[in-house]
């Protein structure tokens, strides 16, 4: 999307901006539009009694001052829909004073709406009265000493601990903190609005930096009988996106189903909220495993555990999270202003979450956020990526999605870490990928997956199942479409589908579609393949990928030949173009170990067929 950039100094004169900032006096008006850049360069000062209309981007660098001390009326960042929005980057070393509008909707469909609250000094009964929720603040709402109080669900805001693994209700005039994850009461008829109309939320905006160095909390959750601070079973609301409940753990409601959290899991879980008013991509510490963007809560306050145990709020999310070899989208680690994500650590400590103007920015962030999952920086180079996409029969797209990714360490069966389980899907309708056995049948230990990595070598022309779960409520005709990853764009490998109702059989393009009338929930109708197609299908033609390939084995670097080589010559450079290391009529039926030694740093290596074919690999160690 092309950015118009507007440097306030030069092109604005007749507004009154100096060549270090800029004024706008009481009575003017300033339209800033959408896909547009208005730089400030020095301080930037609004009047009470002006007008700053900003539908695109503010970047100001030097000391901001607003004249309204209310409402933040006279400097409102606009919302039209989730990629249309005004945006407010101030400097962090940047002085700030008095307050703006920042429009934000919320959705209607919630029991505790999730956000994140990006000013400085707004209580918790500021945030009540600008979202509209109905609910009060009550002082018997906060319990504590580890009795369950049934109350406590209709307190009006709520707020993340990380330490407790819980929710707190705040005071009316406890002050928020702005990178804190919030969640607002909708439960019960406590909200209602119009959908379409964005909530003013305003106050002073936040800018500094934020240094938030993270605990490890491993061994904190020992069973899913175990009660928090409020009284409220862990197994009752504690989930954990990056792997399957431990059987068994929701099971709350009778003492005798005790079941020992022997998997970590739930542990060294985090939430946050954006603390800015503009985007953020999150740089995020080597040792922070998974990240997924967060909606709301659900909460069901009935007392069903014993007079001392009840059952607290579930954290919900339509998605997920990060693989540690780098499948799933890219952009989950970009967070809109108000919105809220969740990441967990492999439990080290002093892992820092660093905010500062080094992760704020204005990359656009795509609508189906927070429906993404992270794909970090160092994403291995030979990760072969297809997604898939689910659209109903207006061809709307359903929100339900899953990747097939293809690497080398991958086990055919997969393996903790390498793999996404489904939480998004639950009831509705839609695919959630099986996890299948080397010899291609579904394990029978399956759960429901959004990724699903495997072998590229010892998966070849073995299926790959996509469950449809049909719920009745959208229809009975469905559109799939795909999107490849770079890699797989570029490369030979191939993946094929089967409806094996139909008995259609394709090759999967980049302009892949495929429409089909459900026929209930299934198991096994849809199947995709990778590099080939079994005998049964008569794929005696299909000839299976080739290429030449450098790939990580532990923390050795190899070369992988293209098996229609007979041999091969390996020159490799240093980042400085100086030969380093040079290997002559090597044989092509084994991998090649290349000696990279020494400091960290990027090499270049050249391979050359004995028929004089050229491939050229980046490797960083």
């Amino acid at each position: 999307m092309k950015q118009n950039l507007i440097l306030v100094a030069l092109a604005l004169p007749i507004l009154g901006f100096s060549q270090i900032g800029g004024f706008v006096g009481d009575g003017a008006t300033v339209k800033v539009k959408p896909n547009t850049t208005m730089y400030v360069g020095g301080d930037m000062t609004v009047q009470s009694a002006a007008n700053v209309s900003n539908d695109g981007n503010i970047n100001v660098r030097g000391n901001f001052t607003s004249g309204n001390t209310t409402d933040g009326s006279n400097f409102i960042n606009t919302w039209t829909s989730a990629t249309e929005y005004g945006q407010l980057i101030i400097n962090q070393n940047a002085t700030v004073s008095g307050k703006i509008t920042h429009q934000f909707r919320l959705s209607d469909t919630f029991d505790y709406h999730a956000l994140g609250y990006p000013f400085v000094g707004n209580t918790a009964d500021d945030l009540r009265a600008q979202s509209g929720t109905t609910a009060t603040f009550n002082a018997n709402q906060q319990s504590g000493n580890n009795v369950f109080n049934p109350q406590r669900w209709r307190a009006p805001i709520w707020t993340w601990n990380n330490a407790t693994f819980s929710t707190d209700n705040p005071g009316e005039n406890q002050v928020l903190t702005p990178l804190f994850y919030h969640a607002v009461n909708g439960y019960d008829g406590y909200y209602s609005f119009n959908s379409a109309t964005p909530n003013n939320f305003h106050g002073k905006p936040n800018n500094g930096p934020n240094n938030n160095p993270i605990t490890s909390y491993s061994g904190q959750i020992q069973n899913n009988r175990q009660i928090n601070v409020y009284g409220e079973a862990y197994g009752s609301y504690i989930e954990d996106v990056t792997m399957s409940a431990p059987d068994g753990w929701t099971t709350y409601a009778n003492p005798s189903d005790l079941v020992t959290n022997e998997m970590g899991y739930g542990e060294n879980v985090y939430y946050y909220g954006n603390p800015y008013t503009s985007n953020i991509c999150l740089d995020l510490d080597a040792n922070i495993t998974h990240i997924w963007q967060t909606t709301n809560m659900t909460y069901v306050h009935t007392n069903e555990g014993g007079p001392n145990e009840g059952v607290g709020a579930t954290n919900t999310s339509t998605m997920e999270l990060q693989t540690d070899i780098g499948a799933g989208d890219s952009n989950v680690a970009c967070v809109r202003p108000f919105h809220t994500f969740g990441i967990k650590t492999n439990g080290d400590d002093n892992i820092a979450m660093n905010f500062s103007d080094a992760i704020k920015t204005f990359i656009p962030v795509s609508d189906s956020i927070p429906s993404y999952t992270y794909n970090r920086g160092g994403a291995a180079s030979d990760l072969y990526q297809l997604q898939i996409n689910l659209f109903d029969n207006n061809d709307a797209f359903t929100g339900n999605r899953f990747y097939l990714a293809a690497h080398t360490s991958f086990e055919a069966a997969g393996a903790v870490g390498n793999e996404a389980f489904n939480t998004w899907l639950g009831d509705k309708t839609g695919f959630t990928l099986k996890q299948e056995n080397a010899d291609g049948t579904v394990s029978p230990t399956s759960h429901g997956m959004y990724i699903n990595g495997f072998n590229t070598y010892s998966y070849v022309a073995k299926p790959l199942y996509a469950a449809f779960q049909n719920n009745g409520t959208m229809g009975s005709n469905f559109t799939i479409k795909a999107n490849f990853n770079e890699n797989l764009l570029n490369s030979s490998n191939k993946f094929y589908f089967e409806d094996a109702m139909t008995g259609y059989v394709t090759e999967v393009t980049p302009g892949f579609t495929y429409s089909f009338t459900e026929s209930g929930s299934t198991t096994d109708r849809f199947r995709f393949y990778w590099n080939g197609l079994p005998e049964t299908l008569g794929a005696d033609d299909v000839s299976l990928a080739s290429q030449t390939i450098v790939y990580k084995d532990g923390k050795e670097h190899k070369v992988r030949f293209d098996r229609t080589w007979n041999s091969a010559d390996i020159f490799v450079y240093s980042i400085s173009g100086q030969l380093v290391h040079t290997a002559k009529n090597l044989p092509t039926n084994q991998d090649y170990l290349l000696p990279l030694h020494g400091q960290t740093t990027m090499y270049v290596v050249k391979a050359v067929s004995n028929e004089g074919v050229v491939v050229t690999k980046k490797v960083i160690k």
